[in-house]
Formats: C-alpha cells, sequence, structure tokens
C-alpha cells in the first residue's frame, strides 16, 4: 500500500465534525458528562470539566495515530455526498470506509 497525499482547495464544503460517541449512554466519557451534568451547583472546576469531556466526546481519536478525520467527512467537505440525489460529481478518489486522515502536524504526537 501507498501513501498518498492530498490537499483539497478551492469550491469545499466547510469541514464540520464531531463524534457522536456521546449519544451512547454505556460510553464511559457519556457516563462521566452525565454525572457532572447532574450536579446542582456546579463551581467554575466543574464547569471546565464538562467543557473538557465534551470536547474529547467529540473529538475522533485513534490512540494509534491520535485526531483524525473520517472518510465519511472528507467526502462530504468535498461535496461529494452520495447519499443525496443531485450532489456534486462522483468523486475521483475513491475512500475506505474505514479510511481515517490523522489531524497530526510536525512536530505533535
Amino acid at each position: 500500500m501507498s501513501l498518498v497525499r492530498l490537499q483539497f482547495s478551492g469550491n469545499t464544503m466547510p469541514l464540520v465534525m464531531h463524534n457522536g460517541r456521546l449519544a451512547d449512554q454505556l460510553n464511559p466519557l457519556a457516563k462521566r458528562l452525565k454525572s457532572l451534568a447532574a450536579k446542582r451547583k456546579k463551581s467554575d472546576d466543574d464547569l471546565m470539566e464538562i467543557q473538557r469531556v465534551e470536547w474529547e466526546g467529540g473529538l475522533y481519536y485513534d490512540p494509534k495515530i491520535g485526531p483524525y478525520v473520517p472518510a465519511e467527512a472528507r467526502r462530504t467537505a468535498q461535496g461529494f455526498d452520495q447519499q443525496h440525489p443531485g450532489a456534486a460529481h462522483p468523486s475521483p478518489v475513491i475512500w475506505s470506509a474505514h479510511s481515517r486522515s490523522p489531524l497530526g502536524r510536525p512536530g505533535l504526537p
């Protein structure tokens, strides 16, 4: 397998990503968020922890590659949403359903 680097420019859609794992009530982060949000009187530290858990829960993260962009987000940002009739032209790039693009930068883990 060879590594291909792509850069999208021009007429692309905004990239908005949010992992839906906090909707899973059995997810450890969702449980943590639920316990924090249940407090009647929240301190500033509680509010900061709620924000941190929400941020971490919304991040697409893999322990091996770090933060990443899932294939579906790339396809949608390119304007190649195949699910809707009348969508833009089919993508010349075939993305694997399990493909992940790391968001790492040089010098970051």
